[in-house]
């Protein structure tokens, strides 16, 4: 792919550092109006942070945290790579899940979606080889596929840049390059909350084992969707998570630029469960204070369609907030005065769009809301009580939970109640 010019040029230099901060390696004076300079934020704003946190939140004290990464998280994923491994890059492109024809249709539709509501940026390869900005670093797409759904676009990040492989053999993987982007990737932010996602549903059957008999439990869970698209690096490291696009042999070279959090980066779970799991412990903070939230616009979709039974037994008021990743689940006993399930509503909706606003307050043009009228009006945030979590089917009238098909065959399983 490289002009034998280029070629000779990079090999001269090997890997070649940059001159500047957010400079180029190649040293080279950058035009004003260069895909590159423009990429990287001197031209029309890409890569805007859909976290800003808003005053409700301010009562956590990670909010100031927050408001930090609204800029970009921390990032360092290791040295700048070499010639040699972005031409090998190159010439190994796409991963092949991302070469069938439906994925290329997928790919291209998401990165369309991406690039108008500002998660992404595309330039060209010719436009931008001459002047390779620091961190520059070229991944294989993938595309897995998911039962009933359309597939997960993924940048893989668990392969290390490798020298083709001698002696003809195909399936034998030649020597390491440089090393894998996830192992040369530093912790530089919190680990707790990602941490806390294994005891998610155990706190949930633990939660309906405890309850009593004569109770009903609701349960009500709010996705919020583009999940880990709505934080973001700063633009020096967005190159960090370059991938090529998947376009028919003999195209131009396009390549994306991705500023948000990228799914398959081993550092985007923590950051993007810090920012909801505060958001689940502000949702407690409200409830605890009994602070009277004004009515939220989306709170008449999480009403049940049937009245909840009303709690009767003196021993407390149950309820359990939780959130794994994206997902929060609510579950809890209506109280006595029928105040209580939406009072949970209003207090977590109000929450995630204090760290995750709606596009209108955003100024962002395209972009989808976190919390999504789709999935509202077709009932997903309803209280009910039979949900859906984290792939398990839970019916709380009688402390019951089953899995999926493909992990029923492994495990049939229900809590002790059963």
């Amino acid at each position: 792919m490289f002009p034998d010019a280029m070629d000779v040029h990079l090999r001269k230099r090997g890997r070649v550092k940059a001159t500047r901060k957010g400079g180029n390696r190649a040293g080279a004076a950058m035009p004003r109006n260069s895909p590159v300079a423009e990429a990287q934020g001197t031209g029309e704003q890409v890569g805007k942070s859909l976290m800003q946190v808003m005053a409700i939140a301010d009562i956590h004290p990670f909010s100031d945290t927050l408001k930090e990464w609204e800029r970009g998280v921390p990032v360092k994923c290791g040295r700048d790579w070499s010639a040699k491994a972005i031409r090998l890059a190159i010439k190994k492109g796409p991963h092949r899940s991302a070469m069938t024809p439906e994925a290329i249709e997928l790919v291209h539709e998401d990165v369309d979606y991406q690039v108008k509501a500002s998660f992404s940026q595309v330039v060209h390869w010719e436009d931008i080889k001459y002047n390779l900005p620091s961190n520059f670093k070229l991944l294989p797409l993938a595309v897995v596929p998911q039962e009933g759904r359309r597939g997960r676009i993924i940048l893989d990040l668990s392969f290390p840049s490798r020298r083709l492989s001698q002696g003809g053999r195909k399936r034998k993987m030649g020597p390491v390059v440089e090393e894998l982007v996830n192992d040369s990737t530093e912790t530089l932010g919190p680990q707790i909350a990602v941490k806390l996602l294994g005891t998610v549903l155990p706190r949930m059957f633990q939660f309906m084992e405890e309850f009593p008999l004569q109770e009903e439990i609701m349960l009500s869970k709010i996705d919020l969707p583009d999940g880990f698209w709505r934080m973001i690096v700063s633009d020096e490291d967005r190159w960090n998570f370059c991938y090529m696009m998947p376009d028919p042999l003999g195209s131009p070279l396009r390549i994306v630029v991705p500023p948000a959090l990228q799914i398959g980066w081993c550092k985007s779970p923590a950051y993007f469960a810090s920012a909801t799991e505060t958001g689940r412990e502000i949702i407690e903070l409200l409830l605890n204070a009994k602070v009277e939230l004004p009515p939220q616009r989306a709170e008449d979709y999480m009403e049940p369609e049937i009245p909840a039974k009303l709690q009767k037994s003196d021993d407390g008021k149950w309820r359990s907030i939780n959130v794994y990743i994206d997902d929060y689940c609510l579950a809890a006993v209506e109280n006595a005065t029928g105040t209580l399930l939406r009072r949970i509503s209003r207090s977590a909706l109000h929450t995630i769009h204090s760290i995750f606003p709606p596009p209108d307050v955003l100024g962002q043009k395209g972009g989808k809301d976190s919390i999504l009228q789709k999935k509202l009006e077709r009932g997903d945030a309803r209280w009910e009580t039979e949900k859906s979590f984290s792939g398990f089917s839970l019916t709380a009238r009688n402390a019951r939970f089953a899995c999926p098909n493909r992990r029923h065959e492994q495990s049939q399983r229900s809590s002790p109640r059963s």
